[in-house]
């Protein structure tokens, strides 16, 4: 049984349009609490995707920092090996840095020096002889030369370092002759 009323002194009843009217305030009232918990539900949850999403993005250009510190370290081996007795330091050390686009790496090559090559296991060490000297397993002593890239990576989240090792380091040693 629907509920009316009589407004005035007509005798009209209106009681379906006003069922309508409370009932379309119901709903406004729901639709405007259902804006805001999806509100703050959001609010809570963007700070975590955020996270999420700059983590990624940062693991991402750390790995390309690596590929690049990686790339200046082959670009050198080859500069060196390519010059084989006319390396110099000097050009290694261009070819490291031209092969790279990040800034801020720092690039070192040492020698050409005269070791002797040891290995045990995986291991391998080198001795500091006189070129063609005769070393402990028979073999005679070579010219070798010693890379180092080096490049630091500034993340966009703050403490990133605690979870990836941000300071990247790529070595070579080259036998020249």
């Amino acid at each position: 049984m629907a509920a009316s009323f009589s407004a005035g002194g007509n005798g009209r009843s209106c009681g379906v349009p006003v069922l309508r009217e409370a009932a379309r305030k119901l709903v406004a009232a729901f639709r405007r609490d259902r804006l805001a918990s999806s509100a703050l539900e959001f609010a809570l949850t963007l700070p975590l995707l955020l996270a999420i999403t700059g983590g990624l993005v940062d693991f991402g250009l750390l790995w390309r920092a690596r590929g690049e510190v990686a790339l200046a370290t082959n670009a050198g081996a080859e500069s060196a090996q390519v010059a084989g007795a006319g390396a110099t330091p000097t050009a290694v050390q261009t070819a490291m840095s031209a092969a790279t686009a990040l800034t801020g790496m720092t690039v070192v090559a040492s020698g050409p020096t005269a070791y002797c090559v040891a290995t045990s296991g995986s291991t391998v060490s080198l001795t500091a002889k006189a070129f063609g000297a005769t070393c402990g397993d028979g073999t005679t002593a070579s010219y070798y030369m010693q890379l180092t890239a080096t490049y630091t990576y500034t993340p966009i989240l703050p403490h990133f370092d605690k979870i990836a090792p941000t300071t990247l380091t790529g070595r070579a040693t080259v036998r020249l002759f």
